[in-house]
């Protein structure tokens, strides 16, 4: 019998399973293929999902870390510009902005910790998609499993109907020559 890695029309991702190794498969269809396949695509999908939200994240990160920099520099140069001499408007101005890189600061924070739980909610989901996954691919390998063992019983049953026609034949063969 040829040994097949491989079901005609199923991704690279399915392998045969070991227990089917000395039966020829070709003939397995696995009812739930499409199935599988639009699981894959969900799995592929999410895992996309879960990349752009990961970039998403770092992004938000970055801006957050500029504007802590930002504010931080500019609390900074406030301080150093009270000390070096007191002028009312422009300290006044001098925290009006730094009143403002607050804000943004806290701004960036919250879109940061909404991006956090968006990547969070994705890894979730991708998880979820991956565990089905899982669950068709291993239904599939039981599938497999199963109608090895019936291509191993079919054969089993031809060898015993050929070898007892032969062990017939044989036999037949004699009695002629005897009788």
């Amino acid at each position: 019998m040829i040994a097949r890695a491989q079901n005609p029309g199923t991704s690279s991702s399915h392998a045969s399973s070991s227990a089917a190794k000395d039966v020829d498969i070709r003939g397995f269809e696995y009812p739930l293929q499409t199935v599988l396949q639009r699981q894959e695509w969900k799995v592929d999908r999410a895992l996309a999902e879960l990349a752009r939200a990961r970039q998403q994240l770092t992004h938000a990160d970055w801006e957050l870390q500029a504007r802590h920099e930002a504010y931080d520099a500019q609390a900074r140069a406030t301080l150093n510009m009270t000390r070096q001499h007191l002028d009312p408007a422009s300290h006044l101005r001098a925290i009006g902005y730094l009143a403002h890189l607050q804000a943004l600061r806290e701004h960036a924070q919250s879109e940061r910790d909404a991006r956090h739980a968006a990547w969070q909610a994705q890894r979730q989901h991708c998880a979820s998609e991956r565990l089905r996954l899982d669950g068709l691919q291993h239904h599939r390998e039981e599938a497999l499993a199963e109608y090895a063992d019936e291509m191993r019983k079919r054969q089993a049953n031809e060898s015993d109907r050929d070898w007892l026609a032969r062990v017939s034949v044989k036999h037949s063969a004699l009695k002629e020559v005897r009788g």
